[in-house]
């Protein structure tokens, strides 16, 4: 009896400690349930705080590039175009009037330029020297200001420029630092020496005799800082015969001359109509004559034409020889002759 009485109160003790066990573990499950959920609470409000902090950053980076944008808008434009080797030209382009123009050169503020008027437009003379640095800065009405710097550069290399007249050559040297002299030979003959004539003389012009039949010019030019330009030419040299038609009215003719020193091929004649071919079939024609006269009478009460080309015997090529036309138109009684 008293051993099941034992082990009735026994078994009521171990269902005692199983119910307190169940209720303690129960407990530490809500603990580590609210726990959870405060640590993802949390984690979804750090997420939320950046997303709001983004969208913000956004926005603030959006705002202040369209006032950027608005503010470069708002300013006005510079141009700076250059015109020749001695000048530029700048311009403004604003929709509000200008205000204040200022523009120096280099670094000498001392030499400020000005203008306190609506300047929309200036030509601005560049300064002595290869290099120099032009600043412009510009106030509209508004307020606003504009700023712009730009280097230019002078070209003070040697230039030789050639020009031919007639039986001559004109060779012409050109440099900003100014010219110490010219040097000239044909061929491998010996040179000849053109000194300036002054000091810092930035041009300086020589004539000379061309050479008949193909021959190459040499020149080189000294500046006065030692810097020195070579040019070659190889000129054909050449000559067109001459012709001339004067009137005389005393014996009513026209006197036509034509001239070569080579002699001629052929020269061709339209006077008042009719043809007249001098060539190696015309009756005492001379290959070798280097000046011929032809005379015609003269009309009178119209105009009396005259056109004349002449081939000489000097050759261009293997086809071609040098030649020259001349028309002319005279009237009697008037003493000059018209060319046509």
């Amino acid at each position: 009896m008293n051993q099941i009485l034992a082990t009735t109160s026994s078994q009521r003790k171990e269902k005692k400690n199983k119910e307190k066990n169940r209720k303690n573990n129960n407990s530490n499950y809500d603990a580590n349930l609210v726990r959870r959920a405060a640590i993802i609470f949390s984690i979804l409000l750090i997420v939320f705080a950046i997303v709001i902090i983004g969208v913000k950053l956004v926005q603030i980076i959006k705002d202040n590039a369209q006032n950027s944008k608005t503010a470069n808008l708002n300013r006005p434009e510079i141009t700076i175009e250059r015109i020749n080797e001695d000048k530029v030209n700048v311009k403004i382009n604003y929709d509000e009037n200008i205000t204040k123009l200022t523009y120096w050169w280099n670094n000498d503020r001392s030499q400020i330029e000005e203008k306190n008027y609506n300047v929309k437009e200036i030509d601005i003379p560049i300064p002595e020297g290869e290099t120099n640095t032009l600043h412009v800065e510009v106030t509209g009405a508004d307020g606003s200001t504009n700023e712009l710097t730009e280097t230019l550069i002078r070209d003070m290399t040697i230039t030789i420029e050639m020009n031919q007249l007639t039986d001559n050559m004109e060779i012409i040297a050109r440099s900003e630092n100014g010219i110490e002299k010219l040097v000239y030979y044909w061929n491998d003959e010996q040179a000849t020496e053109v000194p300036a004539t002054g000091e810092n003389q930035e041009e300086l012009r020589t004539t000379i005799e061309l050479k008949r039949g193909t021959n190459t010019l040499h020149t080189i030019v000294t500046d006065n800082n030692g810097n020195t330009e070579e040019k070659e030419e190889i000129l054909h040299c050449v000559k067109e015969p001459e012709i001339t038609v004067e009137a005389n009215e005393d014996q009513m003719i026209m006197v036509i001359t034509v001239s070569h020193d080579m002699g001629f091929k052929s020269i061709e004649f339209e006077i008042n109509g009719r043809e007249i071919i001098y060539d190696e079939t015309y009756s005492g024609y001379d290959a070798n004559q280097t000046k011929l006269t032809f005379t015609s009478s003269l009309q009178p009460g119209v105009d009396n034409t005259v056109t004349v080309v002449a081939y000489s015997n000097e050759k261009i090529d293997d086809t071609e020889t040098t030649s020259a036309t001349c028309s002319k138109r005279i009237r009697l009684g008037d003493t000059t002759t018209e060319e046509e």
